[in-house]
């Protein structure tokens, strides 16, 4: 019996093939091998065709070479097993493969998926539970861990994500990449996500991911005070009807603390009233939440204003941030704002004026910030934007100095010296 490997199959997208055992002379003078595959895939580039095995040149070759090597001596063992207690002549193919799939216990056999073609399961598995933003995001992760493996020649396993891994992924996406700290602790939040997936499903076996620092950054975010805000909502767009639509919409995020996609699906016939108070019924698309959301007068002046057709006037979420800017500028919104951020250990300043940092998310931001400065309790708050914990909902919250200062005074001014 001889058992040799060979790469096999049709390339992927990423040009690996898989590697493929080939056992021949089972039974004895039959020349059709049998063939299995070993669950591992490589670039023609990598592998030593006359050595059948990886090219030392490779990252992550003594591992895999040995895998190869420790298989070829099972499946030897297994046939000399064989023909010790058959005898060499009722060794078959019929016989023998089922022995040798056996030598892949059942978590073997999970576990010998590579790494990325794993990942691409996951991000199937999560096109049917996750917002579609979110999965696109999965794969913005998973395309960083394919060019990070090719380019730094980093063989991707289970096994070898551990810390070695994430000191070099990290300073990959530092300086490979130009992510910052806080997109790139987002990043390494999305594979641990993909790791307890995966151990879940018995495709992983190490637990060093459960491990990885997360640490996101304070960073300067931006939102509207209640001034600005207020000036937004009643400036006079009449001759600028682009603008006014977008103004709208976004007030109407502002005024009610959700999401764009949330708002962008917003059905008027969801907006019902009750004991003379009007709610709108959502049940939100990221965590599919059920919300009951109270509508202020001037929510419902917005919905009043576009009750016609029903809905709110969406476009595309990339034109509502053009026009928003646009919209935000010519109301006046134009202080100067600065803001701080780090990559690596880069201190990253950036001085704009504020309507060119205002996107649909600066909404909910706002609608935090200013809810919590008119005295709502933050259970409350938490109750209308969906957030289960307040350790979520403070990454929005943004209190003016103003407003410090004024609170400090009104609780220590009290007491006489």
């Amino acid at each position: 019996m001889t058992c040799n490997f060979y790469l096999a199959g049709t390339p992927t997208k990423r040009g690996e093939y898989t590697i493929r055992m080939y056992i021949t002379a089972v039974p004895r003078g039959n020349r059709k091998p049998i063939t299995i595959t070993v669950g591992r895939r490589i670039k023609k580039k990598d592998w030593d065709a006359v050595k059948q095995r990886v090219k030392t040149s490779y990252i992550g070759s003594p591992e895999l070479n040995r895998f190869l090597n420790t298989l070829r001596v099972a499946v030897q063992r297994k046939y000399d097993e064989m023909c010790a207690n058959l005898g060499a002549a009722n060794v078959r193919e019929s016989n023998f493969k089922p022995e040798v799939l056996r030598l892949f216990t059942p978590d073997e056999q999970e576990t010998s998926k590579d790494f990325m073609t794993v990942f691409d399961e996951f991000i199937e598995s999560q096109r049917l539970t996750s917002a579609k933003n979110t999965v696109q995001k999965y794969v913005t992760v998973r395309n960083y861990l394919q060019s990070f493996q090719e380019t730094k020649r980093f063989d991707l396993t289970f096994d070898t994500i551990d810390f070695s891994f994430q000191d070099a992924f990290r300073q990959y996406l530092i300086k490979d990449v130009g992510l910052l700290n806080n997109s790139i602790n987002k990043v390494f939040s999305m594979i641990k996500t993909f790791l307890h997936w995966a151990t879940q499903r018995k495709y992983n076996n190490s637990d060093d991911f459960r491990t990885f620092k997360i640490k996101y950054e304070d960073v300067d975010t931006v939102y509207l005070t209640e001034p600005e805000l207020m000036s937004l909502y009643r400036y006079d767009f009449s001759t600028a009807p682009s603008l006014e639509k977008v103004r709208d919409v976004f007030c109407f995020q502002c005024f009610t603390g959700q999401r764009f996609s949330d708002v962008a699906a917003c059905n008027f016939n969801d907006i019902k009233q009750e004991q003379g108070k009007w709610f709108w019924l959502l049940r939100t698309r990221k965590t599919k939440s059920i919300l009951k959301i109270p509508l202020t007068t001037s929510a419902l002046a917005i919905v009043e204003k576009y009750r016609e057709s029903g809905k709110l006037p969406i476009i595309s979420a990339q034109k509502t941030n053009q026009y928003l800017k646009q919209a935000c500028q010519t109301a006046g919104i134009d202080e100067l704002v600065q803001r701080v951020t780090y990559r690596g250990n880069e201190r990253i300043e950036e001085r704009e004026a504020k309507y060119a940092m205002i996107s649909t998310h600066t909404a909910r931001r706002t609608f935090v910030t200013l809810s919590l400065e008119r005295g709502m309790r933050p259970e409350s708050v938490m109750k209308i934007t969906g957030h289960s914990d307040f350790k979520m909902m403070k990454k929005y919250i943004r209190l003016t100095e103003n407003v410090v200062a004024q609170e400090m005074a009104n609780t220590w001014n009290e007491i006489q010296p």
